[in-house]
């Protein structure tokens, strides 16, 4: 009966690691942003982009931002999906990507179909739309597979089930 709860419990557990839908993306890029001279990104962004993110930083790797007025290594950044319209915002510094006047905040159209860049609005509000100049590259990181370990759990699992239903039949006689 034992053995039944812990192949039971495989078989969950296998099911819930193989039907998540994260998926890492690294976004790279860089722009000319008015106050904030030439900026350049590379991000690394793991999350489940299968629905709307509110406002976080988690799974957010900041590989490198730099600008050639400001420096943004103290800028603390947020991000948000927007699924419906499959737009991506990243912004932040010292204000905050909530406040209505970020002092760095990138929105992404057509995140994960055709990216471009859609806003950016820089320290000082200088909002104006889209940057001149700058390229965007946004590349999903192959999840790396796990090799039919969940098949030899449970196999192994099934295997000792049959030992030791064995075994207790050969004690029996």
């Amino acid at each position: 009966m034992k053995i039944r709860h812990l192949i039971g419990a495989a078989a969950v557990l296998f099911a819930s690691v193989t039907s998540s839908f994260a998926a890492t993306y690294n976004v790279v890029g860089d722009f000319f942003g008015a106050n904030l001279g030439d900026v350049s990104f590379d991000l690394t962004i793991t999350a489940d982009f299968s629905g709307n993110i509110a406002d976080t930083s988690a799974g957010l790797t900041i590989n490198s931002l730099t600008s050639t007025v400001v420096d943004l290594s103290a800028f603390p950044l947020q991000y948000n999906y927007n699924a419906l319209g499959d737009e991506f915002a990243i912004g932040g510094g010292i204000i905050g990507l909530d406040d209505l006047r970020p002092d760095l905040l990138v929105i992404v159209s057509n995140f994960l179909t055709a990216p471009a860049f859609y806003h950016v609005i820089d320290v000082n509000d200088a909002y104006f739309g889209s940057p001149t100049g700058g390229s965007l590259s946004v590349t999903e990181v192959p999840a790396v597979p796990l090799p039919a370990g969940g098949v030899l759990l449970l196999s192994g699992l099934v295997g000792f089930g049959a030992l030791r239903r064995r075994k207790g039949r050969t004690a029996e006689v």
